[in-house]
């Protein structure tokens, strides 16, 4: 059986030969520094949201940001270990604007659902993935939450652009409950001549079925993508932007010289 998710649909549409690097040749990724900064955040919050659906009370600022340095020490040996007293800065500021701000307007429901599903029109083909949280929030509303970390903050309507909101939509709709709001949950953290400041956006975006219709025939046309590639061995790079932070960049051939 096949495996996509909607990390690996990006990741071809970004870099055909990324994805290759990635997913094929199973290469090693470099360490870079904002992936190190979000999953340490992003497993304060999961603790934090774990704890709470126990029953336990609600992680304090110093609990977050002490989650958050112990997740920073696995980099330890790594190219960024000299950045990791920086990062635990960064962090500590992002998780106290989440402790005062962001914790209290949800009540967790499920946390790191995992889920995967068939694609009848694609024999041995499966979709999956992984959403950050189910909540509640003060009105009684059940939403999907999902969180990001960053320098900067979303554009206008960014989240109405993201197609990572139709994935999941479309994730639980295959699991029976029609769920079409998501909030996405921008953490943004920013240096100053005070050090760094953070702040937070709520995002709330919706999908309809159109909306899932149309992220399905984009699915249909990049596993055709993929199956070419499979037998042509042409895995494209596809330059710009993006090839900042690519974790393979050294070994990328667009990049030599």
């Amino acid at each position: 059986m096949q495996m996509l998710s909607h990390s690996q649909l990006e990741t071809w549409q970004t870099c055909p030969l990324r994805w290759k690097f990635q997913r094929v040749d199973k290469l090693p990724e470099e360490p870079q520094e904002a992936l190190v900064l979000g999953i340490a955040v992003h497993a304060a919050i999961e603790a934090d949201n774990r704890a709470r659906l126990e029953g336990q009370p609600a992680m304090t600022q110093d609990a977050l940001a002490a989650k958050a340095q112990h997740t920073l020490q696995g980099s330890a040996e790594s190219a960024l270990a000299p950045l990791l007293p920086d990062l635990a800065a960064r962090a500590g500021v992002i998780l106290s604007v989440y402790a005062r701000q962001v914790q209290p307007l949800f009540h967790p429901l499920a946390v790191e659902s995992w889920f995967r599903f068939d694609l009848p029109a694609h024999p041995g083909w499966a979709f999956t993935g992984r959403i950050d949280a189910l909540v509640q929030n003060n009105a009684g509303q059940t939403l999907i939450v999902d969180y990001k970390t960053g320098a900067r903050g979303w554009g206008p309507g960014h989240e109405h652009r993201a197609a990572q909101a139709t994935a999941y939509v479309w994730a639980m709709q295959q699991a029976g409950r029609d769920m079409p709001v998501v909030v996405f949950i921008p953490l943004v953290v920013s240096a100053s001549i005070w050090g760094y400041t953070a702040r937070y956006e709520l995002r709330r975006t919706e999908r309809t079925p159109e909306d899932i219709a149309l992220y399905q025939r984009v699915i249909a046309r990049v596993i055709g993508e993929m199956q070419e590639a499979s037998v042509t061995s042409s895995y494209p790079a596809r330059p710009g932007w993006h090839c900042r932070w690519c974790p393979y960049r050294s070994c990328c051939p667009a990049q030599a010289g």
